[in-house]
């Protein structure tokens, strides 16, 4: 499986985006999560000041965001996402609807057809810039 992640500022204009294989992926909840842990890593390497990871997936935000240890299965990528986030002072990980996180989506899907994983800092490649203007995203392009 493939993950797509993608890091605006607060005009949402791309600042960065990782496509991102994960090897032995059981589940859309484990994409998910790979992909907040990602985010939040991601936010650690850029030094975003309380960034906001936003995901799809209910059951992962709730885990990621719970003050109660997870026991579920995907246990210890919870335990790495809470890791990570106290790094963070002040990141948020909310849910946001399908429609909204279609761009990471779609980049996924580009990176599982194309068999790569990239990542690239602003300004953002023409075909990325395409998928980001299909999601009403600002962007800036090479």
């Amino acid at each position: 499986m493939v993950i797509g992640v993608v890091a605006r500022d607060g005009q949402g204009s791309i600042i960065a985006v990782i496509t991102k294989s994960i090897d032995r992926c059981q589940d859309a909840e484990e994409s998910e999560a790979r992909a907040i842990l990602t985010g939040l890593q991601l936010g650690i390497e850029l030094g975003l000041h309380e960034p906001i990871v936003m995901s799809d997936c209910t059951a992962a935000v709730n885990a990621s965001t719970s003050p109660v240890p997870n026991l579920s299965k995907l246990w210890s990528v919870y335990k790495d996402i809470s890791n990570v986030a106290l790094r963070l002072p002040g990141c948020l990980v909310q849910y946001t609807s399908r429609k909204f996180n279609c761009f990471a989506h779609n980049l996924a899907q580009l990176a599982f057809q194309s068999g790569t994983c990239n990542f690239w800092l602003a300004p953002v490649p023409a075909y990325i810039s395409e998928l980001a203007v299909a999601d009403g995203v600002n962007f800036e392009s090479e």
